[in-house]
């Protein structure tokens, strides 16, 4: 990911999200849905606020966990996986 195709992501609405010791579960406003994030996909979720960039992501958990190198295919393939099941909504 580069500055230049950098996309910023906000959460769906329709969502209730709950706390567990690992990680959320998000119910649908309907009672249907559910989906459980393990704490890192919760973190990712949180950092979805319309402010942060996919970019801004990868360097928060890079920084955040000391990791030498840049976790940038999870962290994109944890953003994938959120957009797909309709949690999350990105824009340029």
């Amino acid at each position: 990911m580069t500055r230049e195709s950098s996309r910023f992501y906000k959460k769906a609405l329709g969502f209730e999200c709950r706390n567990t010791p690992d990680g959320y579960v998000i119910y649908g406003e309907d009672g249907e849905y559910i989906h459980f994030l393990n704490i890192s996909a919760a973190i990712v979720f949180e950092l979805c606020d319309g402010k942060h960039s996919d970019d801004d992501i990868v360097e928060y958990f890079q920084k955040s966990f000391g990791l030498q190198t840049k976790p940038s295919a999870d962290i994109e393939a944890c953003l994938v996986s959120l957009a797909r099941e309709g949690l999350i909504i990105s824009f340029p």
